[in-house]
């Protein structure tokens, strides 16, 4: 049985790659944040700091997985905001 498990994925619909990703805010990587200059700046696949997962990052992880696991029983999702 094969089965996807995703855990902890912190989504975030209003993030935006080049937006500050350093910030005063508790979220940052979003358009209020104003745009970051050099390494302060959002990646686009997403950043390890004060950012959650932009959803095309999601989509492209689970098109990947799909490609390479196409047989799976099931799949769940836990943890997820």
């Amino acid at each position: 049985m094969k089965v996807l498990h995703l855990t902890d994925i912190h989504l975030d619909t209003e993030y935006r790659p080049g937006t500050d990703a350093v910030c005063d805010t508790e979220l940052c990587c979003r358009g209020g944040n104003g745009e970051g200059e050099g390494e302060d700046a959002a990646g686009y696949y997403g950043d390890y700091r004060k950012c959650d997962l932009p959803l095309h990052s999601l989509e492209n992880a689970l098109l990947h997985m799909s490609a390479q696991h196409p047989v799976r029983t099931g799949t769940c999702a836990v943890g997820v905001r």
